[in-house]
């Protein structure tokens, strides 16, 4: 007989049965249904008490009193991701194919974030110099980034201080794409702005990582500020683009830059709120930058007296078209980009319906990769990405989208 099951969508499922003692063998089957067809694909001498599958192919059971097996190829292969526990485990849970909670006995509750196995980490390592004259940086730290773009939160994967010779080592780096930036320990004595390796203001210009192995000699060149200094500022809010209740974004950089030269900046905080400080009288260009959403840029002019209330409103780069036309995609798909040809950024618009990892990546006419404009988790929609090639020169690309039940490559154009 049947005892527990779990379908991830609603034309596949996994579904536990129960021998009944004197009818044959006493082995626990577990059964997948798709296509109206049922097939075994895994069995145990030991009870399945829980089923969780993140994706139609990527899915967790629990036998036993603490064995917990996992399959990323819908039950094809089978391998043990147990806890280290001896606690009587009762019952699996996973948001996604890599966060997920067992609970047992005497209210125990584990929790990964690995999909339940041992992360594997690289070393991330290098110097950290002034552009304008290559001189090392003594002072600061260095984060790891990686831009969540479900929560659109920037998470820190990993973070250091820069060493008095400019030297640093980010230990504990996962081999997904990261983003490195540097920055000063304290705003109130700034040299240098957030710089993004390998020595842009921009995310989006920003050079991507994944250290599949340790890493040495990811060297960034640092913008300096140089600013005499004065009591005046420029403040404001940076927000979301977005009518129905144009949210705070916090972590945006706002930079002053005059003739060229920065002079100071600021880090939004969870309310929004930034503040450009130490500010003598003159005309500046304040830039906004926040990964995950179009930059922004302003002029203003002091006078003698501080500017408040000068805000930002920034459009989400990667924008979910489900959340404005209402409508959820039945089926993987990857659309031609527009416009093609194009100068310098086109929109590529895909489908995800399931909530699936997804990658889109760019390769030049020879197969290498020169962009990639997200590893990600996406939850089910429609998605559009912007690719700008500001620096990249006209040729022929290819831009493919990586997901856990489809991959598609097409051809596009950039003419300048």
């Amino acid at each position: 007989m049947f005892t527990i099951f779990h379908f991830p969508s609603a034309d596949t499922g996994y579904v536990a049965s129960f021998p009944i003692p004197g009818y044959g063998s006493m082995t626990y089957y577990l059964l997948k249904y798709i296509n109206n067809t049922w097939t075994t694909v895994f069995w145990s001498d030991t009870r399945i008490s829980g089923i969780h599958f993140a994706t139609n192919t990527t899915g967790y059971i629990l036998t036993g009193s603490y064995n917990i097996f996992k399959t990323t190829n819908g039950g094809a292969n089978w391998y043990p991701v147990n806890p280290q526990t001896s606690i009587n485990l009762n019952s699996i849970y996973f948001l996604n194919p890599s966060t997920g909670y067992a609970v047992g006995d005497n209210g125990f509750i584990a929790k990964t974030t690995t999909g339940g196995e041992m992360p594997i980490v690289h070393s991330i390592s290098g110097t950290i110099r002034y552009q304008d004259n290559n001189d090392p940086v003594t002072g600061g730290y260095v984060k790891a980034l990686r831009y969540d773009s479900v929560s659109h939160n920037i998470i820190t994967v990993d973070s250091a201080q820069i060493q008095s010779n400019g030297a640093y080592t980010l230990p504990n780096c996962p081999p997904v794409y990261l983003d490195i930036m540097a920055y000063e320990n304290d705003e109130d004595a700034l040299s240098f702005v957030p710089t993004y390796y390998t020595s842009t203001i921009n995310w989006q210009n920003a050079t991507h990582i994944k250290p599949d192995s340790n890493l040495s000699n990811i060297n960034v060149a640092v913008k300096r500020i140089i600013n005499p200094g004065d009591s005046m500022h420029v403040a404001g809010y940076v927000y979301t683009n977005n009518a129905s209740d144009y949210s705070a974004l916090k972590d945006a950089v706002v930079y002053s830059r005059a003739s060229g030269v920065f002079k100071s900046h600021s880090i939004s905080l969870v309310n929004g709120y930034y503040c450009v400080d130490s500010l003598p009288s003159g005309v500046y260009e304040l830039i906004v930058d926040r990964m995950g959403y179009a930059g922004g840029s302003f002029i203003v002019t002091l006078t003698g007296s501080s500017l408040n209330n000068v805000n930002f409103y920034l459009d989400d780069i990667l924008l979910p078209v489900s959340g404005v036309t209402g409508e959820l995609p039945k089926d993987f798909r990857l659309s031609q980009n527009h416009p093609n040809p194009f100068n310098p950024a086109t929109s590529i618009e895909f489908s995800i319906p399931e909530d699936s990892y997804a990658k889109l990546t760019i390769y030049d006419v020879l197969g290498r990769e020169v962009a990639v404009l997200f590893d990600q988790q996406l939850k089910r929609g429609v998605y559009r990405e912007t690719w700008n090639a500001a620096n990249y020169p006209s040729g022929v690309y290819f831009y493919k989208l990586q997901t856990e039940g489809f991959t598609e490559t097409k051809k596009m154009v950039l003419l300048k």
